[in-house]
């Protein structure tokens, strides 16, 4: 896997000390690219932003968090190019329209979805995709 297709719930453990946090490091170090929907960064800072609100993570760090992750290499793929696929997807599998978007880029870019999002690979189980995502 040459550049993983990285959700928002793995990257958070790039920050915070939470369940998973060293697997997602170990992933985070040795790959110098990796691939992301455009929703990426709104569903990271919306992360953020809840941890924020349960006083997980101080405001000021909060913006530290948001500025550090811009700076990593994620490829950045828009919405305006998966967006057929990821509704097909959506409309067909038991998944929602945006975990639709990660597999979308996944089957696009030809690499895997790691996650940390149990329903999202949970509903991947029985449909033809099922090798396309992995769990943290």
């Amino acid at each position: 896997m040459n550049a993983p297709v990285i959700d928002a719930c793995v990257a958070i453990k790039w920050f915070l000390p939470e369940e998973g946090f060293e697997e997602a490091g170990s992933i985070l170090n040795s790959h110098n690219r990796m691939i992301v929907p455009d929703l990426f960064f709104i569903e990271f800072d919306a992360i953020v932003t809840k941890k924020v609100r349960q006083q997980l993570v101080e405001p000021e760090d909060s913006s530290l968090i948001i500025q550090e992750i811009r700076k990593l290499p994620l490829e950045v793929i828009s919405y305006s190019k998966i967006h057929k696929l990821a509704f097909d997807l959506s409309s067909a599998l038991p998944i929602t329209q945006y975990d639709a978007c990660y597999l979308s880029v996944a089957i696009e870019f030809n690499q895997k979805v790691i996650t940390a999002d149990k329903r999202f690979f949970k509903g991947m189980r029985y449909t033809p995709y099922h090798n396309l995502v992995e769990v943290l």
